[in-house]
Formats: C-alpha cells, structure tokens, sequence
C-alpha cells in the first residue's frame, strides 16, 4: 500500500508542476496605448466635433 502511495506521489508531482509552468499568461498591460501622448486621440478637454447628419435640420447647407 505504501509503495502503491510513493508511485502515485511521484508520478503526481511532476504532472501537477508541468500544469503550473504551462498556465496562460495574461496581457502585460492592455491600456498602455492611453499612456502615450498622440494628436490623432485627443484630449478631455478638447472641443467636440459635432455636424448636423440630416437635410432639413437647421444649419445644414449642403449634403455630399
């Protein structure tokens, strides 16, 4: 029974620390786009762009 025990300890452990180094690793960091300063993503603070989308609202002109 013990020697029963030992086998399946040792056949165990190294399955269970492959396992361990074989887990998915997760993204270093998935927002570090936001950390850099780009003209093209702008600002809070930066004034809304905003066109009227329909003929016959008020302020449109022309439709292309």
């Amino acid at each position: 029974m013990k020697n029963r025990l030992k086998l399946l300890i040792v056949l165990l452990v190294p399955c269970v620390l492959q396992a361990c180094t074989h887990v998915s690793k997760s993204p270093a960091n998935r927002l570090a786009y936001l950390d850099e300063v780009n003209p093209f993503h702008p600002h809070q603070d930066f004034p809304k762009l905003v066109t009227p989308q329909w003929v016959g609202e008020k302020g449109v002109e022309a439709v292309v």
